[in-house]
């Protein structure tokens, strides 16, 4: 499944729309809407989201300058505080966020459409590009709303061998080992669907169900369709990907920027770019008087009494 691109927004970031993502067991994101993650209570070990920049609802101008600074993220991915700080340090850098297709997340950054992207692992970053992972999240099944496995909390991938798996069997590693239409050869020779939102339709639709990572099967909910975790597949993955050699000295020293905050830099760290404040004057340590040295102890000589003088008689 392929994911649906947003048109960019320039210094002010889209809601997310309707993710095309492709369904990949080891892969991962982070809600990008109001709903920030809450994935330390699900299992993810993703940053604490607070509010993305807000959607002006305007289109932008044709004659608009291009942005000073391209953020690039597949759907699902939050960028939560990392982009709040980004804009709160940077004020006057036009700063665009662009959702697009998971295929074309390396794409962005060869042919320089973005400075800087959150990309969904698996990622080929080639001779080309740097890369560094930032967090795992929690895989989720996707089942129809009054399904029997949603009563529990969490449900075993071998539990689902009797379903149909909606997506290409490829995205979900070990079920063409239990699951039954694997085994028996009955699996549908049908295309996968290749948008989340179709699969999610088939899903309702009491047909099967998917595997999604945990931002993608929040941001797809549906009071007909329900998620819970699912053991027995491997935990997804995001990153963060840039170009290694920048020709644009400027594009680069902001790229280094807003990788040292998304790897926890604060604005008063060495390699920040914030004002340093002014020196303060040296204190003038008062000056330390001379101690005395005590004279040596001197023994006091007794008088000699005086000698008479012989007067004349």
């Amino acid at each position: 499944m392929s994911e649906h691109q947003n048109p960019e927004s320039v210094s002010e970031s889209s809601d997310p729309a309707e993710s095309t993502s492709a369904i990949s067991a080891p892969v991962a994101g982070a809600d990008q809407a109001a709903d920030s993650l809450a994935d330390a209570s699900e299992g993810s070990d993703a940053p604490e989201a607070s509010a993305a920049p807000a959607a002006s609802g305007e289109p932008t101008p044709v004659d608009a300058p291009p942005a000073d600074f391209r953020i690039a993220y597949v759907s699902g991915v939050s960028l939560g505080k990392w982009g709040t700080a980004w804009t709160e340090r940077n004020a006057r850098v036009r700063t665009s966020f662009t959702m697009g297709e998971r295929e074309d997340q390396r794409r962005v950054l060869t042919e320089n459409l973005a400075d800087v992207s959150f990309v969904r692992l698996p990622f080929d970053r080639g001779d080309d590009l740097h890369l560094i992972k930032l967090y795992e999240e929690t895989p989720m099944v996707v089942l129809p709303k009054g399904h029997e496995l949603l009563e529990r909390a969490d449900v075993g991938l071998a539990e689902l061998a009797d379903l149909h798996l909606i997506q290409d069997p490829s995205e979900v590693p070990g079920w063409a080992e239990i699951g039954t239409e694997m085994l028996e050869g009955t699996r549908p020779d049908l295309p996968s669907p290749d948008r989340v939102s179709d699969a999610i339709e088939l899903v309702a639709a009491g047909i099967g169900f998917v595997i999604l990572p945990q931002s993608l099967a929040r941001l797809h909910d549906r009071k007909d369709v329900k998620h819970r975790r699912v053991s027995g597949v491997a935990p997804t993955e995001i990153g963060i990907a840039w170009r290694i050699d920048e020709d644009d000295a400027v594009r680069a020293e902001r790229v280094e920027d807003f990788v040292g905050i998304v790897r926890g830099r604060t604005a008063n760290s060495s390699r920040g770019r914030a004002e340093p404040e002014p020196e303060k004057p040296a204190k003038k340590k008062p000056a330390q008087q001379q101690s005395k040295k005590p004279a040596p102890f001197r023994p006091r000589q007794p008088r000699k009494p005086a000698s008479k003088k012989r007067g004349r008689r």
